[in-house]
């Protein structure tokens, strides 16, 4: 009955243009996990406030992204001192889910992302300050 439904629903997306992908939740995909830093001309209430409005539509717009992004997650830092650890280091992190490493390499060095999507990054992350790692999942309980 699932597999009838998600095939109904690639038709009528089919039939407006849209692209229907369908990733089970119990399905192991790739995972890309991208640790921001914001750049230090803003505060981080205005790197929240891009990364959520305009990064993200821009990001979606990118024809590419549509092909080869599963699940795209936004995490933005809060304020929290937790007793023996150290501060939060990061502002953020997007969590990006792709079939493959090779869905992820066309992703980020497509020509239209990197004329596009590549510039806004720099415009509102520091960079080299930010950290990735690509990885799978291993769901220890839920």
């Amino acid at each position: 009955m699932r597999q009838a439904l998600i095939e109904r629903l690639k038709e009528d997306a089919a039939k407006v243009g849209i692209l229907f992908t369908y990733t089970p939740r119990e399905m192991a995909a790739m995972r890309a996990a991208y640790l921001l830093t914001r750049n230090p001309a803003l505060t981080h209430e205005q790197f929240v406030e891009h990364h959520k409005s305009v990064h993200a539509d821009l990001f979606l717009s990118v024809p590419v992204v549509k092909e080869t992004v599963r699940r795209y997650i936004q995490q933005h830092r809060i304020d929290a001192e937790l007793p023996g650890m150290p501060p939060i280091k990061y502002d953020g992190i997007t969590e990006l889910w792709f079939d493959d490493v090779a869905s992820l390499a066309r992703c980020f060095f497509d020509s239209e992302y990197m004329a596009r999507i590549r510039p806004d990054e720099a415009s509102f992350l520091d960079l080299h300050a930010c950290d990735f790692l690509v990885s799978t999942e291993n769901v220890v309980s839920s």
